[in-house]
């Protein structure tokens, strides 16, 4: 696998475990609990597909070089700064990178993985806590 599917996989758990995260804090009835973890669990699942990993590191392969490692290292950082201690900012963080893997492969990426990057950006907007 290319350093950008190891980098995009890592990427997308980081998010699966802020997201988990900040639902267990938020304090929702049960079953409101329980649909919005398993749409999270749907739509991460297919983001961590062998056909996303596919089509990540085909759009990545598009890239000027230096704007490919320059993307692997802004998502790297975010995973590392989002580990499972607690110590990170969020969903917010996970959004930003989340917002420039569109922004940079968008042009190569298929419509159903745009639309499921979108779909996870939802739901960490409504995982968010509260200000």
């Amino acid at each position: 696998m290319a350093r950008s599917g190891d980098s995009y996989q890592r990427f997308i758990r980081t998010a699966r475990s802020v997201a988990r995260r900040e639902l267990a804090e938020k304090a929702l009835p049960v079953v409101l609990d329980m649909e919005l973890r398993q749409l999270l669990d749907d739509v991460l699942q297919r983001l961590l597909s062998q056909e996303a990993i596919v089509a990540i590191e085909s759009a990545w392969e598009n890239l000027d070089t230096s704007v490919a490692d320059l993307l692997i290292r802004e998502i790297d950082f975010i995973s590392a700064l989002n580990t499972d201690d607690g110590d990170s900012s969020g969903s917010d963080d996970v959004s930003t990178g989340k917002e420039s893997l569109e922004d940079i492969l968008g042009e190569w990426l298929p419509k159903w993985l745009k639309h499921l990057l979108k779909l996870l950006n939802e739901i960490l907007k409504l995982v968010r806590p509260f200000s």
